[in-house]
């Protein structure tokens, strides 16, 4: 008895043809791969020679500081605390969110991680809409509080 029926597998002749089709596919990708790789490494070798000197001096220019490196160590032990994704801007919104009441620190925060993250090469979850509404919200509540403030200064009041 054939153990593969025609139907949604095909014939048993067609359902091995299927998997050395796989099988071939998965060796040109692989193949694909490596010589993608090799003309990446060729061009690095390639701006090696020519670019040296520059090279060596872009990697000594300080990229993050400790301070910005400090605050994304704190985010990526925030995100692991939780065990949620830490290139998934959900969970720099909620490492955020969590210390609203510090509005300065929050902005501190959200520009560290995008330090780091633009001169590391991650993906940018700073620029993901959840994050930008949330510094927007920051700054609209900067613009309320400071043209409150003024006003007051205007009447002779006291800034709160």
């Amino acid at each position: 008895m054939n153990e593969y029926p025609n139907g949604l597998l095909g014939t048993e002749q067609e359902w091995e043809q299927a998997k050395r089709d796989n099988e071939q596919r998965a060796a040109h990708e692989a193949e694909n791969a490596a010589t993608l790789q090799r003309e990446l490494d060729e061009l690095d070798a390639f701006a090696w020679m020519y670019l040296k000197p520059e090279l060596l001096a872009e990697k000594e220019t300080v990229r993050i500081t400790s301070r910005q490196r400090a605050d994304y160590a704190e985010y990526r032990a925030y995100a692991r605390e939780h065990g949620w994704p830490h290139d998934d801007a959900r969970t720099l919104f909620a490492f955020l969110a969590s210390d609203l009441s510090h509005p300065v620190r929050v902005r501190r925060l959200h520009n560290s991680v995008q330090s780091v993250i633009h001169s590391t090469g991650l993906k940018d979850i700073t620029n993901d809409f959840i994050c930008v509404a949330l510094m927007r919200r920051l700054a609209q509540k900067d613009k309320s509080s400071t043209s409150a403030s003024n006003k007051e200064e205007a009447n002779g009041e006291s800034p709160k």
